[in-house]
């Protein structure tokens, strides 16, 4: 044929029947399936990439599929990179994950054939804050006068199993007296 599709064939005899859907492709294609659009940026999340493989043979030949991203990290059973190639065997759908860089911002995940078929899709990293703030100050430095310093810190942490805060976020301080006034820092 000269178009891709499918045929269904029905064989009927004797009381019998069975049907058979056969499958014509023109030419090699590639195509994602539903990926997500977004992701948190807590360096851990796992997103799904699937694309779908249709030739124009019935899958006689093994495919590469070369996985390239510009943010984040692609992982596979056995292998981790921006660049990975996944050997497709006999089947239609090959996939991997990629984990969520701690950066806010977008990657672009593109998939190939070794003969030149693509397609890519896109994905945010969204802002992944904390679940708490965990504020620490010098115990003996609790109380102080006008003219003693002390240092406090801040922890940002997500609960467990949610990854890690995003990079880059900053934490305020404000002091006030008993009557809730600003003291300048």
């Amino acid at each position: 044929p000269n178009v891709g599709g499918e045929a269904v064939i029905t064989a009927e005899g004797r009381g019998f029947t069975i049907e058979e859907t056969i499958r014509f492709f023109v030419e090699h294609s590639l195509t994602f399936i539903e990926p997500p659009t977004s992701a948190p940026a807590d360096g851990s999340a796992l997103t799904q990439f699937d694309v779908v493989i249709a030739s124009e043979s019935e899958r006689g030949n093994n495919f590469n599929v070369e996985f390239v991203t510009t943010a984040g990290t692609l992982v596979s059973a056995d292998q981790e990179g921006q660049r990975l190639f996944i050997e497709a065997s006999n089947q239609d759908t090959v996939g991997l994950f990629l984990r969520s860089p701690r950066q806010v911002g977008a990657a672009q995940i593109t998939a190939s054939l070794e003969d030149g078929p693509s397609d890519e899709r896109f994905i945010t990293f969204d802002l992944a804050p904390p679940d708490s703030v965990i504020l620490t100050i010098d115990p003996d430095k609790f109380q102080l006068r006008p003219t003693d310093q002390t240092t406090l810190q801040a922890s940002l942490v997500r609960a467990p199993g949610r990854g890690h805060v995003t990079e880059g976020l900053s934490v305020s301080f404000f002091a006030a007296d008993s009557l809730n006034n600003a003291i300048p820092l």
